[in-house]
């Protein structure tokens, strides 16, 4: 054998054993299906994880449920699978150099997602002591207007009297007289009423032509006639009162005691805890 044919055998032995030591010198892939207990899964999170060297391969699911990764060097591997509304799914992969690595179907389990509650809830004008009752809703809407007088049962308890008439007086713009016989004498500043008494009728203060003038009296909501209206006036103590709304002229007045009035007074008995 001559020196060159040595030689030529020598380096050839020597690439050949390079080819054999260099690592993932083949192209290898990584492939598999996602699955549920109904089929495939699409659109799910495939992962393909390691630690030494860091490196990640990042592939989304087709229609199919298939995925696929290329290029992937050999060593140790953990292949992770996400997806809203399943458990995530976490294996170890061992890939070596031999090619192609097919995983098969990665089995996803469904579980119940728990997702935020979002309430609408209108804030509730009506204080929580009266529950889910509404008796009191007129009252409390009519007081959020901002328009007349109003007395919760705090505030009449607050205020020491006893008698309707006395609490009247604290109203500005209104007047209450009682005289002889038990007579109470209303006037508004924006009024013209008269007197008021059970048994008496009331005696008109000349009210301006065309204007209204009377006062319109209702007991828990409901309107009730002039001569009961003036005896509860005069007769009703406040122990037994749950609210109270004054309106002392008609640039006050709701759309519930509109009409030929120019004053109006709403009573609501006592109800709720403690009544």
């Amino acid at each position: 054998m001559t020196r060159t044919h040595a030689l030529l055998l020598l380096t050839t032995g020597v690439a050949l054993e390079l080819s054999a030591q260099v690592p993932g010198a083949a192209a290898t892939s990584v492939r598999g299906i996602v699955v549920d207990a109904g089929g495939p899964v699409p659109g799910a999170d495939v992962r393909l994880l390691r630690s030494k060297p860091d490196r990640t391969h990042l592939a989304t699911t087709d229609s199919a449920g298939g995925f696929e990764f290329r290029d992937v060097t050999a060593g140790a591997w953990t292949l992770v699978v996400r997806r809203i509304g399943y458990q995530a799914h976490a294996q170890p992969l061992v890939v070596d150099e031999r090619g192609e690595v097919m995983i098969g179907q990665v089995r996803l389990t469904a579980v119940a997602q728990s997702m935020d509650t979002v309430a609408v809830v209108e804030a509730s004008v009506v204080p929580a002591r009266y529950g889910s009752s509404s008796r009191m809703h007129e009252f409390y809407t009519r007081r959020a207007r901002g328009r007349g007088r109003f007395f919760t049962r705090d505030e009449i308890e607050a205020s020491g009297r006893s008698k309707l008439a006395d609490l009247l007086r604290q109203v500005p713009g209104v007047r209450v007289k009682i005289l002889p016989g038990d007579l109470v004498e209303l006037s508004f500043a924006r009024c013209s009423i008269g007197r008021l008494q059970g048994s008496i009728d009331p005696t008109p203060r000349s009210p301006v032509r065309g204007q209204p003038s009377q006062l319109a009296f209702y007991y828990n909501g409901v309107p009730v006639d002039t001569a009961t209206g003036r005896r509860l006036i005069a007769e009703l103590d406040l122990g037994e009162l749950e609210a109270i709304e004054v309106y002392r002229g008609v640039s006050e007045l709701p759309l519930e005691a509109m009409g030929d009035t120019c004053a109006a007074i709403f009573v609501w008995t006592r109800f709720g805890p403690g009544s």
